[in-house]
């Protein structure tokens, strides 16, 4: 597991956020140690309103954060230190995973906070978090990992422009992005198509389903590399598979499909705002009702 550090700093003082990063973000924990400022307090805990995947926590204790923690939720740090005067002044700055946010951000000259300026800080606060949680790859994770759900639930998604469009963090050789809807329409529409044989020394059953596909051609020695992921609904297991060789047509026509399907259902209305985890989120509100 990786850990990196993100600051935002504001004048008097930083606000440092320690980001662990993991293979698929479900969840974002604001670990927000308390002050006596309650305009900062409140400032971060405002921002998790955004998204429900979102769970301020103010000076919770180690046993708080274990109870709520898991294997695919993020931590990030907020707290507060004195900053020196060579740190004022200078704006909001971005760089990778790093927000810095000085007091000229949302203060008046006169030294008030201005509330078109707190809005400004918060809503930079909260694009930073839902570009954490709407990573592409970590939506194509998303849409990996609850395969079996989406399939479930396949019809409903095919009834909604937005679920159909929503994107899905796939891509090929012809399409720089798959629509959720056109992908699970192209495999079940061609399903001898996307049926994958388990590998020999395996006791999984034959009916594996690819899921996604990747083409890598980036290799000097011109061999092709394609990267697979098969979902078995016998037990609801996601595989990968690297396979390497000569270039193989099965594979491009695959592409194809994929192609042919978008042409079929597109109405030229783009893609949705949506992505692979607003439709779980939607679907999951829509059953619980």
């Amino acid at each position: 597991m990786l850990s990196e550090m993100i600051g935002i700093i504001q004048d008097r003082y930083i606000f440092h956020i320690i980001f662990f990063f993991i293979i698929m973000i479900e969840r974002i924990i604001l670990n927000i140690s308390g002050t006596d400022d309650d305009f900062i307090d409140v400032l971060f805990q405002t921002s998790a309103l955004s998204s429900k995947r979102v769970i301020p926590m103010v000076n919770p204790t180690p046993s708080e954060l274990a109870d709520a923690m898991d294997k695919n939720t993020v931590i990030i740090r907020c707290y507060k230190t004195p900053v020196s005067r060579k740190q004022r002044g200078r704006g909001i700055d971005y760089g990778s995973r790093l927000i810095v946010v000085t007091s000229d951000c949302y203060l008046n000259d006169d030294g008030k906070v201005s509330p078109d300026r707190i809005d400004e800080v918060r809503m930079h606060t909260e694009c930073y978090i839902h570009k954490l949680l709407q990573d592409k790859e970590n939506v194509r994770e998303h849409y990996l990992n609850h395969f079996d759900l989406l399939w479930k639930f396949r019809e409903q998604i095919y009834t909604s422009p937005d679920y159909f469009f929503a994107q899905s963090g796939l891509s090929n050789r012809l399409m720089k992005s798959v629509p959720l809807g056109v992908m699970l329409k192209t495999i079940e529409e061609n399903p001898s198509y996307f049926r994958s044989e388990a590998p020999s020394w395996s006791t999984w059953p034959d009916d594996r389903l690819i899921i996604d596909f990747q083409y890598d051609d980036r290799k000097k020695n011109g061999e092709w590399e394609w990267n697979t992921q098969t979902w078995c609904p016998g037990n609801n297991t996601v595989t990968y598979r690297l396979l390497q060789g000569s270039h193989p047509k099965e594979w491009n026509h695959l592409s194809r499909l994929v192609k042919k399907t978008f042409k079929k259902y597109d109405r030229n209305q783009g893609l949705s705002s949506l992505t692979v985890l607003d439709v779980l989120d939607l679907l999951s509100s829509s059953q619980a009702g």
